[in-house]
Formats: structure tokens, C-alpha cells, sequence
């Protein structure tokens, strides 16, 4: 049984014994799709790094005044990671520049869950750059979510170091209605 049914079994069943609503999350994989990716402007890589795996991202939304669960309309994940571009203005032997992937989740839960998902990082240079003073392949680096309720989008960065807290954990994220969202997490039970 995959994760996606597994939980949505555990749901039920808490359901049923008025522990919890029903359907206070959203399975991802039931509603999230690849919105955009830097292939579509930019054509073929020519040049990969390491495929780096993010881990399963559990969420819980609330406002960050009040404590209240708040249901978004939209959430954006952006995956990004790092390729070296050249020629680049400025910049005699290239530049590291943001090569992303943008999954979209439709919202209307307070809690979503995201599967894990592989980011297969490229670039679309290989040349005598990559490679001297010394290798410079594409590389992982970080999350960025758009939350969008409300007339508001705030948006929690998460680093690549600070990925290993969101396994088996659940993120209760805090919504401002300006900013940057913040997150504080709880541990699951086994």
C-alpha cells in the first residue's frame, strides 16, 4: 500500500471515531501536477549533477496571528537547484544561475501532503568552464513555496541542510497576511 492510501486509510478510520474531520488533507499525488520546468524555455540540458531526493512534505496551515487552520487556494512548490550559464554578463567564466521545477497543488485543505520527488538537476552549458579552474556540475539547492490564500501569497524558503527536518515530521506552517511564512514542526508518531 503506497503512503497516499495509507493515509487517506488512517484519515478514514479516524474520521469514522470523530477523532478528526473528514478530509483534512490532501494527497498530493491526488492533486498536484508538474506546472512548469526550465526544459520548456530552455530545451535540452547537456549537462546533469547528482539527482537529488526530496523527502515527503507534510504541512499544516494556520494564521500566524490567530492559530486558525487556513485552507489555501493554491500552494507552489519550486524546486531549484544550480547550473553554471555561459557566457554571462559580468562574468568572465560564467555564473551559477536558478534552474527550477514548479509543481502546483490545487488547495482548499488546511493540511497537504507532498510526496517525495527526485530533482534530476541539469544545465544547458558544457563547456571548458564547467571543468576548469574545477568541475562544476548542477547542484540542489532549495525549496521555495507559495502559499496563495486570502489576496495573499507569502512564501516559506526551505535550504537544502534544512530539508532533513520535514522527515517524519509534519510542518505547521504560519501564514502572515505580508511576508515570509514561517514553519516549526512536530514529530509523528510511529
Amino acid at each position: 500500500m503506497n503512503s497516499c492510501k495509507l493515509f487517506w486509510t488512517t484519515i478514514m478510520i479516524f474520521s469514522t471515531f470523530g477523532v478528526i474531520g473528514p478530509q483534512r488533507a490532501n494527497c498530493a499525488s491526488d492533486g498536484c501536477s508538474l506546472h512548469m520546468s526550465e526544459d520548456d524555455s530552455l530545451g535540452k540540458p547537456v549537462i546533469f549533477g547528482e539527482d537529488y531526493l526530496v523527502p515527503t512534505l507534510r504541512l499544516r496551515f494556520v494564521d500566524e496571528k490567530t492559530g486558525m487552520p487556513v485552507a489555501p487556494k493554491v500552494v507552489n512548490i519550486h524546486y531549484y537547484w544550480l547550473w553554471l550559464a555561459y557566457p554571462y554578463p559580468e562574468h568572465e567564466w560564467g555564473a551559477w544561475e536558478d534552474g527550477e521545477e514548479w509543481v502546483q497543488c490545487t488547495g482548499g485543505q488546511s493540511e497537504i501532503i507532498i510526496p517525495e520527488r527526485t530533482t534530476r538537476t541539469r544545465g544547458w552549458y558544457n563547456g571548458k568552464y564547467t571543468r576548469f579552474p574545477w568541475p562544476k556540475k548542477p547542484k540542489f539547492d532549495r525549496l521555495e513555496i507559495v502559499i496563495e490564500f486570502d489576496h495573499s501569497a507569502p512564501r516559506l524558503i526551505v535550504e537544502k541542510g534544512d530539508l532533513s527536518r520535514y522527515k517524519n515530521s509534519i510542518a505547521i506552517v504560519k501564514l502572515p497576511s505580508a511576508g515570509r511564512a514561517t514553519a516549526q514542526f512536530e514529530k509523528l508518531s510511529n
